[in-house]
């Protein structure tokens, strides 16, 4: 859909803000990265989809989460990891993912205590 948005067709579009209807997930594109990928779709024949690996999507959510270490409270707190479906994984893995994705600071805190909640949901995607 993006490909479709931004190709030459529409040439005045030169960035690119999509969010969801809630505001809580954005894709953002500045004119340089527009114009790459234009580029890109040139040397492919068509608009055609992008094909996705399987994945594996775990999620938490915690209403409130207290975060003793760093003395702050996290209102609607919510983990995504997503990995290829091929991947074993070990509930420290996602720690340590998580972690190099978010830093060292109060966010680290809050990814320890997440992902060692007991509740965690879990959806298996595979290319469409």
């Amino acid at each position: 859909m993006l490909k479709q948005i931004i190709s030459w067709n529409h040439r005045t579009i030169r960035d690119v803000k999509i969010s969801d209807g809630s505001k809580q997930g954005t894709i953002q594109m500045t004119e340089k990265q527009v114009v790459e990928l234009r580029k890109e779709m040139d040397k492919v024949v068509g608009l055609e989809r992008t094909k996705v690996p399987a994945v594996t999507i775990k999620m938490w959510y915690v209403p409130v989460l207290e975060l003793p270490e760093s003395g702050g409270v996290m209102k609607g707190a919510t983990l995504a990891v997503i990995r290829p479906t091929t991947v074993p994984v070990e509930k420290e893995d996602d720690v340590t993912l998580a972690t190099g994705a978010f830093g060292e600071d109060f966010t680290a805190e809050a990814v320890r205590k997440l992902v060692h909640t007991n509740k965690s949901y879990t959806l298996e995607m595979n290319s469409f």
